[in-house]
This record gives structure tokens, sequence and C-alpha cells, in this order.
């Protein structure tokens, strides 16, 4: 959550790119160095009512902010090569991580704010303004897409088949797979889990290839067992989409290494943030002051020792990053080979 703050308080500076980038790619690297490859990130939704109690999660309720920061995805997975397939998955290396954009779609939008109500806005609205990130987090290789509680003029997103494998799937090409929120399928009816088979069979032929059941799961496999309604060749569909996640775990030296480097990069973006934060007092402070055409030479001053400090800051943290890359990449080649040697 920390994290999560600290970003939404920096990224907004678009013109610190270089920032923009340690400060994205670092979650990978804490999350792999700790054995996990798959991050519930990032929230794409827009804020279109201040109102949703879960405005937090929201990049902006400008659109094209939003589409920006779909760049979380390639510092999570990686760049995707340019004769990749579009919609298909691409998470590269051992240093990456599986991303989830979330929550398809429309959840910033739901009729007075209310938290996984209905969104009752046009069609024209909805691919206008809350679809785009989606379209943009499928080009950059996105591997899963998270379906929202919230409905869409009365449809539930989890059971809608219309934008789920009619639009996402077959209009997007979207290759990776469609997972639902947490016993996002037993909100489909009302009361939540009043008909556990209808719901099941309602988000699975809506287009969901993994459903997140976080409690009573044995009741889940024993439903689906019992319903033959489930339409083909779905299952199998779903089966070979979740499947196409790498499944490599990293070797202890592995971990190692990137944890030293997560360790580094976390503490050069912390450098950075203050930096950039005093560089920016002394700014204003500046312009407060010239306002009057009135200008102290101390202040100037002030202004040109921040301006230097933020510039070789810079400078250090490419150096370390530079280091870092090179560096990383020949231990792990090591790591590799020393594993090779061993079998």
């Amino acid at each position: 959550m920390g994290l999560m703050l600290f970003m939404d308080i920096v990224l907004p500076m678009e013109q610190q790119s270089f920032f923009i980038i340690l400060v994205l790619e670092l979650p990978a690297l804490e999350v792999r160095a700790n054995g996990i490859q798959y991050t519930f990130a990032p929230c794409i939704a827009v804020c279109g009512d201040p109102r949703w109690g879960r405005c937090y999660e929201s990049y902006s309720e400008d659109p094209e902010i939003v589409r920006l920061m779909t760049k979380i995805i390639s510092s999570l997975q990686g760049e995707i090569t340019d004769d990749s397939e579009k919609g298909a998955r691409f998470v590269s290396g051992q240093q990456k991580i599986a991303a989830c954009a979330k929550h398809y779609v429309g959840d910033g939008e739901t009729h007075l704010g209310e938290n996984t109500g209905n969104t009752m806005i046009s069609s024209k609205k909805m691919f206008g303004i809350h679809m785009p990130a989606y379209n943009d987090s499928v080009i950059k290789g996105v591997a899963t897409i998270m379906t929202s509680y919230s409905s869409w003029s009365g449809v539930k997103m989890h059971a809608n088949r219309k934008l789920v494998t009619g639009y996402l799937k077959n209009k997007l090409k979207f290759k990776g797979f469609v997972i639902s929120d947490w016993q996002g399928i037993d909100s489909i009816t009302d009361p939540p889990h009043a008909n556990y088979i209808y719901s099941i069979l309602a988000g699975i032929n809506a287009g969901i290839d993994m459903v997140m059941v976080p409690l009573n799961y044995t009741e889940f496999i024993d439903e689906e067992k019992e319903s033959q309604a489930i339409k083909h060749p779905r299952p199998k569909s779903g089966d070979r989409r979740t499947a196409r996640l790498s499944r490599n775990k990293n070797s202890p030296t592995l971990k190692g290494i990137i944890r030293l480097q997560a360790l580094v990069r976390g503490h050069l973006v912390s450098r950075q943030a203050v930096v950039t934060l005093r560089c920016m007092r002394a700014i204003i402070e500046f312009q407060a002051l010239t306002r009057g055409r009135m200008v102290r030479l101390t202040n100037g001053q002030l202004l040109k020792n921040r301006l230097q400090q933020h510039l070789w800051s810079k400078l250090f943290c490419l150096f370390w990053v530079t280091l870092l890359k090179y560096g990383t990449t020949l231990g792990m080649r090591i790591s590799l080979a020393c594993q090779k040697k061993g079998r």
C-alpha cells in the first residue's frame, strides 16, 4: 500500500521518465525476488465519479493519463518484441512477472459512485473512455485481465459474454487468461452465492478462464463436476490459456542476485524522490519571489544548487542502474551455468 501511495504522488511528474522507469521496475524485482511470478496490477480504472470509494486505485479521471500508465505492464513483464503476435501475453526473463490489468471494465463510473454497482453509461462513453486502456494493455502483451464486480446496464461483468469473449478475446485478440475477482462469480446472483451452479456456468461461459475461489474451493469443484451444461470447448480453452504462463522457479543464487538489485534500486528511487521534491520546492519558492519582478540572489543561488543536486543524482542513479543491469545479467549467466554443470 505504501508503494502504491508513493507512486500515486510521484508518478504524475511525466517529465521524470527515467525516475518513473526506476519506480515501475522495482515492484517486479521485489516480487520475483520472493519467488512470486504474478501480481494483480495495474488497476487501469478511470475514476469517472469522485464518490466512488476506490478512486485511490485509479491513476486519474483523465483516460489519457490512465492509458499512459499502462507502461507499468512493460516494466513488470518486459518490453514486448516487434514480432510478437497481437494479443499474445509476453513475460520476458526471470526478473519479470505476469501483470494483471483490472477491473474490466467501467468500474470507476458506477451509478452514484456505488462500489460494485451498475455502470449506466452509453456504449460511446464505455468504449471511448474506459476501454482504450485495455486495448493498450493487450497491445503491450498483458498476461491476464481481471473482471470487475460491477455491472454495465444491469449485466454483471463476470457474466458478460459480449464484452469478455466477444470484445476482449475475439475483437481485441487477447490471448492471455481472464481471471475473476475475489469470489467474483458469487456476486453474479443477488444475494451473492444464492445459486452457485448458475454462477459457475454464467462466469465460465462468459469467458472467465480462472476462477478466484479463496475460501470454499471444494464446493466449487463439486458443483462444477455436477454440472454438464458448460459450453465446450470453454474448459479446454481455459486450460490452454492458463498453461501459457511460465512456471520456471528461481534458483537460490538467482533469488539472491535479484534481491540485491531490488534493494539497491529501492534506495536509488528513495534518493531520487527526495531530491526531486526538494528541487520542486526550490522552483516554487523562486517563482513566488519573481512574481513581483524581485529576484533575490540568495534564492536564485538556492535554485541553482537544487538543480545541480538534481542533475548529479540522476547521473548517480544512471551509473548504478547500468552497473546493476550488466552485473545482474552476468550473475544470472553464471548461476544458470552452475545449474547446468550441477546436472
